[in-house]
């Protein structure tokens, strides 16, 4: 038999994910976007003859301003391979989105400067085919930071079923697909007496004038304070949506002019001062929590105005030619065709891909490493001891390697295609994956007569840890032990065969180098969670299940504003850690570590955190981890055959008085520090197995491989026990005992 053989058993690999999406605590993007919107919308005031009952034209308010009911179309797709900015996506778990893109567009010919009129209705978008329709989410609004329009997106979770059927209405033109938005908006029109002279209106009771204020929905409170500026900008949602407001007071007659205002504090909507009949419009909508009524001062003189609301639907074809180039892209997550991934391609901080799942890109390995086992505490090492068939004693010995990815470099790898990629990739997801094979050969620190599965190699995935069964005999065992528990460990490489981007090229191969030992383990046990904020988290709960005291000498963060109607957030904001490094915790300990933006923070809004800590090592005592790792091995059986023999038992003796003749011999052995054993021969041989600890394979005393023992014996007669010989050394597998002279007397 071979003093060491290798056998591989592959943990259950999937698309292992090595940095994954931030959590979100803040308050959902997308209801602060439809509160914007609906804040900053005041019902703008029209004579007769000008009334925005039309489509394509322009109308002009008393105030000037000129206003046209907004057309909508698909937005485009940027990118290599632009097109309509409709896709089907889909995650690392299966599951599979409908993207919609859309943007605000102005009627051909109106003026520069008109302002769009239309919001969405709470009716909610479908996609209408001959045979059925499909209802979606309610939409995002946003201000395109590049071009500066307005736009919507929309993200719908699709079922299989629902998979299949949009894909047969979207792809078929006798289906005759169509998307379908309603809008409305509200207008007043004047309504002038018949002599045209504004009628006053009555003073009444300061009691009885209402001033509004909706309550903060972001508080999870009471009501905000009143706060009445003139004039309020607002770069709400990292400049996305950039507000500044002026109201005229002939705009809002029912109310003092000091009081005619949108404030937006703090980048949370705060309060709105809005004319009592606009307040019957926009009190049941979403994104207020209550409305208070405030008395206030005496209302100035105004025109009576006739409100009207304006319904209007928009209908947008929604067939897309699979067999066009433009729309490659829509399909492409769910039907396979065409082909976007470019080569793998080296960077300083590893060899990257991008991956057929959207915002998400592979990444190879740093290096292999020995992993940690959080249940015992210890790295991830069992041995067995066994007897194989032809009676020599082996050890069995697993060993569990993981891929590690360097928690620094896969960070900065987020940072840079976040800038870099012009929003295709925003603080993207890492992954394992992409590689057509790979095979792991450990270097020769064994002798020429090692085992491998394959010859030389074996076959690994490298999207998840493995496990190394060595089996070894009780040299080979010694060996290993010192190899794990010094500086550079049981080493190897594994040839990582890469995907190719087409049919038609040579895969490229990479290597990854093995260095499994106990003073650099795998990535260690510790839990991360945001500490919840209604708004702007900034702080991260670490928790260290480890045995061992982990040590932390790197540490940033990103700080996201995330869109439940987007698989991409839509803006990342450095950070860095406000604590003094290095962070040390202790085994089970629990910390709060904040972190601040790099930058100035003024008119940004983040709902969630993605911490990034590098430099982590484990506190591991190499030797006092070994210890730990033998004393829970199973128990065994096996351990050194000691022959033991009694001479003077064996003898003649019949010219001994019956009274000094030997009927036994006790004899107590001990080995190093470990316990007493004892044994009594009755005859002239006893056969006795003593028990062979791991650590005395592992230690560095060549003595250890044979038997040494402590001994002292004495005899028992007839009439009691001798006693006991001075303790005395012995070595080898074969122990003679000599019962000392009994002294007259002596005994018991």
């Amino acid at each position: 038999m071979a003093g060491a053989s290798i056998k591989i058993a592959q943990i259950l690999a999937g698309n292992a994910l090595i940095a994954g999406g931030p959590q979100v605590t803040g308050t959902d993007m997308g209801e602060v976007m439809r509160s914007v919107v609906l804040a900053s919308t005041i019902a703008p005031r029209f004579d007769p003859d000008q009334a925005p009952l039309e489509d394509g034209r322009a109308y002009t308010a008393t105030d000037g301003q000129t206003y046209a009911r907004k057309e909508l179309g698909l937005a485009t797709r940027p990118g290599a391979f632009p097109g309509p900015d409709v896709q089907f996506l889909k995650e690392l778990d299966g599951t599979v989105h409908l993207h919609v893109g859309l943007e605000d567009r102005l009627p051909a010919g109106v003026p520069a400067g008109t302002v769009l009129l239309g919001e969405m209705s709470g009716v909610p978008p479908r996609i209408v085919w001959a045979q059925g329709t499909f209802d979606l989410p309610m939409p995002t609004p946003y201000t395109d930071a590049t071009s500066g329009m307005r736009r919507q997106r929309i993200l719908a979770r699709l079922t299989p079923e629902q998979v299949a059927a949009l894909f047969a209405a979207m792809s078929q033109s006798g289906q005759g697909a169509h998307l379908v938005i309603d809008h409305r908006f509200a207008f007043r029109q004047v309504v002038r007496p018949p002599n045209g002279r504004p009628r006053p209106l009555p003073l009444p009771d300061r009691r009885e004038l209402p001033e509004v204020v909706l309550r903060d929905p972001f508080s999870r409170g009471g009501m905000v304070t009143p706060f009445a500026p003139q004039l309020v900008e607002a770069p709400v949602l990292m400049n996305l949506m950039p507000l500044t407001m002026t109201v005229d007071a002939v705009a809002l007659p029912m109310l003092r002019p000091s009081a005619d205002l949108i404030a937006v504090t703090d980048l949370q909507i705060a309060e709105l001062v809005v004319p009592i009949d606009v307040l019957d419009r926009i009190k049941h909508r979403r994104g207020f929590d209550d409305v208070i009524i405030i008395p206030t001062g005496p209302d100035p003189v105004a025109n009576e105005d006739l409100v009207r609301e304006v319904a209007f639907s928009r209908q947008l074809p929604f067939f897309f030619d699979p067999l066009l180039d433009q729309n490659t892209a829509v399909f492409r997550a769910i039907s396979g065709s065409g082909s976007m991934e470019p080569e793998w391609q080296d960077t300083e901080w590893g060899t990257i891909r991008p991956s057929e799942f959207v915002n998400t890109v592979h990444l190879l390995p740093h290096e292999i490493r020995l992993s940690y086992d959080a249940a015992r505490g210890l790295p991830h090492m069992m041995p067995v001891h066994y007897q194989s068939p032809d009676g020599s004693r082996r050890l069995r010995v697993l060993l569990r390697a993981e891929p590690w990815y360097d928690p620094s470099r896969v960070a900065m790898l987020q940072a840079a295609l976040s800038r870099q990629t012009a929003g295709s990739y925003m603080h993207p997801r890492i992954i394992a994956g992409g590689i057509a094979s790979a095979r792991l050969s450990l270097r020769t620190v064994f002798p020429e007569d090692i085992e491998m599965p394959d010859g030389d190699t074996a076959e690994i995935d490298l999207r998840a840890p493995f496990d190394l069964t060595l089996d070894l005999s009780e040299e080979f065992y010694a060996l290993l032990v010192t190899i794990l528990t010094g500086p550079v460990g049981l080493t190897g490489t594994v040839v990582a065969v890469l995907t190719a981007a087409t049919d038609t090229q040579e895969a490229a191969t990479r290597v990854i180098p093995v260095a499994l030992t106990f003073q650099r383990i795998g990535a260690p046990p510790l839990d991360r969670a945001v500490v919840s904020a209604p708004i702007n988290p900034s702080s991260v709960a670490l928790t260290n299940r480890a045995a061992h005291e982990i040590t932390i000498t790197e540490a940033s963060a990103s700080m996201l504003m995330v869109d439940a109607n987007a698989l991409l957030p839509a803006s990342v904001l450095p950070a860095q850690v406000t604590a003094t490094l290095p962070l040390r915790l202790a085994p089970g300990g629990r910390m709060v570590v904040s972190f601040e933006a790099q930058s100035t923070t003024t008119g940004i809004v983040w709902n969630a955190l993605d911490a990034a800590l590098g430099g982590m090592t484990l506190d591991i005592d190499p030797q006092a981890a070994l210890r730990a790792v033998h004393a829970l091995a199973p128990a065994t059986t096996l351990g050194w055959k000691l022959r033991v023999l009694s001479p003077q038992l064996g003898a003649d003796q019949s010219a001994t008085p019956d009274v000094d003749r030997l009927l036994a011999v006790e004899v107590q052995m001990r080995q190093a520090d470990g316990p007493m054993s004892q044994i009594t021969l009755m005859g002239g041989e006893l056969t006795f197995t003593f028990p062979r600890s791991l650590d005395d394979l592992a230690s560095a005393n060549d003595a250890v491989a044979f038997l040494t023992l402590t001994v002292q014996v004495r005899g028992v007669y007839p009439n009691g026990r001798g006693d006991w010989s001075a303790a005395a050394p012995n070595t080898g597998d074969t122990l003679f005992v000599f019962v000392p002279p009994r002294v007259p007397g002596g005994g018991s």
